[in-house]
């Protein structure tokens, strides 16, 4: 963000403000967390495996979903946009934390839990990636126009 600074103060377009659209997909998936951290709120007392980071994680994805769906509703500039995805983007990880925190202590295979690992990370990792790529780019296409 420092350095599309010149860029980052410029108003959103129309089409790029869309609150509802993000309303919906943000709702979908605080509804998923939201659901997670109770389910394992009411199991870890009973459960043979700590489940503290899996739920910790749970709160860190809940409450950035929210601040998320907070920010959609006031957002006017390209920094506030991009302040949104980012509490989007840690809210995601850490919902996939969570899951993977839950299956590398659960009883599965340690090969098996090794790979559900590694392919829940790298398709968070090259989501992300592409993402930002595509964001720098439209950023430095932007960035030339007003200059």
């Amino acid at each position: 963000m420092i350095v599309f600074r010149s860029v980052m103060s410029q108003p959103l377009k129309a089409q790029q403000l869309n609150p509802e659209g993000f309303r919906t997909y943000i709702l979908a998936l605080a509804g998923f967390s939201f659901t997670g951290l109770l389910a394992l709120a009411l199991i870890d007392r009973t459960a043979q495996h700590n489940l503290a980071l899996a739920i910790l994680y749970l709160v860190i994805s809940f409450l950035a979903f929210i601040a998320c769906l907070n920010w959609q509703s006031y957002k006017q500039l390209r920094w506030e946009h991009e302040a949104a995805g980012i509490l989007l983007d840690c809210a995601v990880l850490s919902m996939l934390l969570a899951v993977l925190s839950i299956v590398l202590t659960s009883e599965f295979p340690i090969s098996l839990r090794y790979v559900i690992a590694i392919v829940g990370a790298a398709i968070w990792m090259i989501d992300h990636a592409a993402r930002f790529a595509i964001d720098v780019k439209y950023l430095r296409e932007v960035k030339r126009a007003i200059s």
